[in-house]
C-alpha cells in the first residue's frame, strides 16, 4: 500500500507539476532551482564534442523502465474500470482504481526487471512445497540464488499474526505477514 501511495503521488506531481508552475514567479523559480542572482552573471561553459558525444541519451537511461512500468499502471488503471463496468455498470472507485494502477505500474516493472535478469536466472532454483505442509506446517514455495535461499512462502505458526507469511532476502530469518510483506517479525 505505501509504495502504491508513492506511485500514486509522483504521478499526480507529473500531471500537477505544468499546471502549478503556471503560477510561480519565474525569477524567483529561477533562483531557487539555478542559484541565480541578479548581481552576479551566471557562469556557462559549452561541452566539447567529446563530452556531447559521451553524455548523448545519458539523461533517458531509465526511459524504457518507466515506459513499461507507466504503461502496467495505465493497463491496471482502465482494467479495473473495465471490471467495475462489466459487474456494476459503474466507474471504479478512487481508491480502488489507484490501488489497481499501483499495482499495474509494479507488475510492469517486474516485468521489465525480469527481462533484464539472463544471467541471474540461470542460478535459480525452485523448491516446491515440503513433506509437512498436508499437515498444515511447513513451506509452501521457496526460490534459491546459488544455493541460498531469498524467497520463501511458508504455512506454520510463527511471531507475525498470520500463518501463511514469506521470507525474502536479504533478512531471510524475518517472518513477514503475507498480506503486509514490509513488516518484520
Amino acid at each position: 500500500m505505501k509504495k502504491q501511495i508513492s506511485a500514486a503521488v509522483m504521478i499526480f506531481s507529473i500531471i500537477a507539476a505544468p499546471s502549478m508552475a503556471q503560477g510561480v514567479d519565474k525569477q524567483a523559480f529561477e533562483a531557487k532551482v539555478f542559484d541565480v542572482q541578479a548581481d552576479k552573471p551566471l557562469q556557462l561553459a559549452e561541452l566539447s564534442k567529446k563530452e556531447m558525444k559521451e553524455t548523448e541519451g545519458a539523461a533517458l537511461w531509465f526511459a524504457p523502465a518507466l515506459a513499461v512500468t507507466l504503461g502496467g499502471g495505465a493497463i491496471g488503471a482502465w482494467g479495473n474500470h473495465a471490471h467495475s463496468y462489466a459487474r456494476t455498470g459503474q466507474p471504479a472507485s478512487v481508491s480502488s482504481t489507484l490501488n489497481a494502477t499501483g499495482n499495474g505500474m509494479m507488475v510492469g516493472a517486474s516485468l521489465y526487471g525480469a527481462g533484464r535478469v539472463g544471467s541471474v536466472a540461470k542460478n535459480l532454483k525452485f523448491d516446491g512445497p515440503s513433506a509437512g505442509l498436508k499437515y498444515g506446517n511447513g513451506r509452501v514455495f521457496g526460490v534459491r540464488h546459488n544455493s541460498q535461499p531469498v524467497f520463501r512462502v511458508d504455512y506454520h505458526k510463527n511471531p507475525s499474526p498470520t500463518k501463511l507469511h514469506i521470507h525474502s532476502a536479504p533478512n531471510i530469518k524475518a517472518h513477514r505477514p503475507w498480506n503486509a510483506p514490509w513488516k518484520k517479525y
